[in-house]
């Protein structure tokens, strides 16, 4: 195999490589980025969740502040202990419109937190006739304490009960989805350490590219001022001729076999070197052998006086 032909072969080899690297590269990448995306959403989840338990237990809290609050307005008639109340009332209405947006995308716990909303609101009803008359703390029931007592604790075992099943739930998610997060993260870690290793390669390959391209040329500058000093001090004729038998290159020896000063002038001359007959009496043997050794030829010199050679030729 020749120089040029393993240039090429190995040109192509490389090539080859870096185009099925710079592939695998993409596609790698295309894997890492849908699996950000899933990451990111999985993340969103799970903060979304976080935020579901977190409203709830601020509305339980709210709640059993709202009651702490009437009850010692009752007890002690303080107007601050309304404002505490109306408070808990307000806090309690925005983290249900929280709730309402974290849970929009899940119908069956929207049904869950309406119910939870109808209980409240008949809760802080109930709390709301007990501030607005002391006189007559059991309006709705006929000033009966302990149906009072059994309808108070009844409505908040309701409540408590509703955010309980709310609260499962919602932790039954976060384990699902913190499991999910966390296998899409060691997924787009993987991703991102083949993405790392095959970016790698790539720089690894095109310096390889470099370096061979750079010891073929050194190589090919060699064999070339090799064949250079070969072709110039050679005491034998060295030539190229197209097919009308016209010089294209010709060594110093070979210009001055005939009679031209350089090989420039030699080049420079039109006239065809050879006779028509032996020309395409030589034509036809190097198309049919592929070489010639010692085929003997008549020739002429810049004055005009014929001469013969004897000629080998490797195609």
């Amino acid at each position: 195999m020749g120089i040029g032909t393993r240039k090429r072969f190995v040109d192509t080899l490389i090539s080859v490589g870096l185009g099925l690297i710079l592939a695998a590269l993409l596609a790698v990448g295309y894997l890492a980025y849908e699996s950000m995306a899933h990451l990111l959403e999985a993340n969103r989840l799970v903060t979304n969740t976080h935020r579901v338990l977190e409203s709830l237990a601020v509305v339980q809290y709210q709640i059993e502040a709202a009651e702490t609050a009437q009850r010692s307005f009752v007890l002690t008639g303080r107007d601050r202990f309304v404002a505490t109340f109306n408070a808990a009332c307000e806090t309690t209405t925005r983290q249900t419109l929280i709730l309402h947006k974290l849970l929009a995308d899940d119908r069956d716990e929207l049904l869950k937190l309406a119910a939870l909303e109808g209980l409240v609101r008949d809760r802080f009803a109930e709390l709301n006739d007990g501030i607005k008359n002391r006189a007559s703390f059991f309006p709705r029931i006929g000033g009966d304490p302990l149906a009072a007592a059994e309808k108070n604790k009844a409505q908040t075992d309701r409540i408590h009960a509703t955010t309980v099943e709310i609260q499962q739930h919602q932790n039954e998610l976060l384990i699902q989805r913190a499991a999910e997060h966390n296998e899409l993260a060691a997924h787009t870690r993987s991703l991102i350490l083949i993405e790392t290793g095959l970016a790698f390669a790539l720089v690894m390959l095109a310096a390889l590219v470099l370096l061979a391209r750079r010891s073929a040329q050194i190589q090919l500058g060699r064999v070339e001022e090799k064949y250079r000093e070969i072709f110039e001090n050679s005491a034998d004729g060295i030539y190229q001729a197209d097919l009308a038998g016209k010089f294209t290159m010709v060594n110093p020896a070979m210009a001055r076999l005939f009679g031209y000063a350089t090989p420039e002038e030699m080049v420079a001359d039109r006239q065809p070197a050879y006779k028509l007959t032996r020309r395409d009496e030589f034509l036809r043997e190097l198309q049919s052998t592929g070489t010639i050794s010692n085929f003997e030829s008549q020739l002429t010199r810049a004055d005009g006086q014929t001469f013969w050679i004897s000629e080998n030729v490797d195609r």
